[in-house]
């Protein structure tokens, strides 16, 4: 049963996107430069959102990571490529795999979040009010779509992989099970193959 979850978790992959594209790293909180591409950033804290569906993890501090390469050039995005610093500590946290991360979160831990525009912990970056669902047509109701389960937002919303020559953006989830309303600084490390290391202040 262990195998096919895994196969199941796998084959959830090959359909990962990541989250929705903005324009310019310019549209993130954060920005920063890397060899050969524009950086943008949000902390999340520990909020997971992809589409209708918007989850909160109790053991994982989530950033959103959007990456614009410059004109003619390829980049290779590497998750293990970042790390994260917090309240100043040497300890770095550095991402885990999405795999890993649906595997470690049991259906109950999670609560769906149909409201999501309420504030869900002291610090929530995105605490506002959501649009409601479109009022039903008279002359063709429309069907409710199935929704999504965590495992499959946590897999569709992770930053993808691998080489790039367009923009691409998504999650990285980086474990920890501190108190959020504790977290007073939160440095994000970016160290390319290429180049110096970057570091973003996310809080």
């Amino acid at each position: 049963m262990r195998t096919s979850g895994l196969l199941f978790l796998l084959s959830l992959t090959l359909f990962g996107q990541g989250t929705e594209t903005k324009r310019a790293a310019t549209e993130f909180p954060v920005q920063a430069s890397l060899p050969g591409a524009q950086l943008g950033a949000e902390f999340m804290v520990r909020l997971i959102s992809y589409g209708r569906e918007s989850f909160v993890s109790d053991n994982f501090l989530v950033v959103e990571v959007a990456l614009y390469p410059d004109k003619g050039s390829q980049i290779v995005i590497r998750p293990n490529e970042f790390t994260l610093r917090v309240n100043g500590k040497k300890e770095l946290l550095t991402p885990q795999a999405p795999q890993a991360v649906a595997m470690s979160i049991s259906y109950p831990a999670w609560e769906s979040n149909p409201n999501a525009g309420a504030e869900r912990f002291p610090g929530d970056p995105r605490a506002r009010p959501m649009p409601g669902p479109p009022a039903p047509s008279v002359a063709a109701p429309e069907v409710e779509q199935k929704r999504l389960s965590p495992t499959e937002v946590i897999t569709r919303s992770a930053l993808p992989e691998g080489p790039r020559k367009t923009l691409a953006s998504g999650y990285l989830f980086f474990p920890w099970r501190g108190n959020p309303a504790r977290l007073k600084t939160v440095e994000m490390m970016v160290t390319p193959e290429s180049g110096s290391p970057v570091t973003v202040r996310l809080r």
